[in-house]
């Protein structure tokens, strides 16, 4: 009988062995097959990055409000039934310029199941008119994107946004991926905030580059 139950008592420990990783591989096998977040997933990882990037707290509410907006339009809850969103970033920049405008900075991005906190690059040319300085910091949601190589390059879109004052005004701005491949396309779905007075009347060309 004891030998039984010593035989009984092994069979148990190999099943827990055997399952235990099991479970684990399959729990981490559904983390990384998830391709897409979440509303709440979205404004808690913009917040995540935001800290990242040492934005202050009164820049970042802005950005929220801006976000919570974005996330609340109805063009975006139709847009988001055909395009996911795959991954989320958070950028700073400065804009100058007259008659031509201009935008450069930087950001920290996440992919749903993939890198996070990457760091990307990005600068944009756009027509239209800029009076004094202008500091931008925003949100990017990156819809319909297939796989996380296809992110960065050059975005093409009409800028359709206008911050006035010293006032912090959320705008908006889609852009497609300028490519051939149709299986590469996506768009990015800039929100964001921005003091100073700018108004974009032409398209725009957005650049984003990845620093891995």
């Amino acid at each position: 009988m004891f030998r039984y139950a010593s035989l009984w008592f092994a069979c148990v420990v190999s099943l827990v062995l055997l399952v235990g990783p099991a479970a684990a591989q399959d729990k981490e096998k559904v983390k990384k097959e998830s391709k897409s977040y979440s509303a709440a997933e979205i404004k808690a990882e913009a917040r995540r990055l935001a800290k990242a990037l040492e934005i202050d707290s009164h820049k970042k509410a802005d950005l929220m409000t801006a976000l919570d907006r974005g996330l609340k339009s109805a063009d975006f809850k139709d847009a988001v039934k055909e395009k996911p969103v795959g991954a989320v970033f958070v950028y700073r920049a400065g804009e100058g310029g007259v008659i031509v405008k201009f935008l450069k900075g930087d950001g920290k991005i996440s992919f749903a199941g993939g890198r996070q906190k990457g760091t990307i690059y990005l600068k944009a040319i756009s027509a239209g008119a800029q009076i004094g300085g202008s500091a931008v910091w925003g949100v990017g949601l990156v819809m319909g994107l297939k796989k996380a190589e296809d992110f960065g390059g050059d975005y093409t879109g009409k800028a359709t946004h206008a911050t006035a004052g010293d006032d912090s005004a959320p705008g908006g701005r889609r852009l497609t991926l300028d490519t051939e491949e149709e299986e590469k396309k996506h768009d990015v779905l800039l929100l964001f905030s921005g003091r100073g007075l700018s108004a974009g009347v032409g398209g725009e060309t957005l650049s984003l580059t990845p620093d891995w």
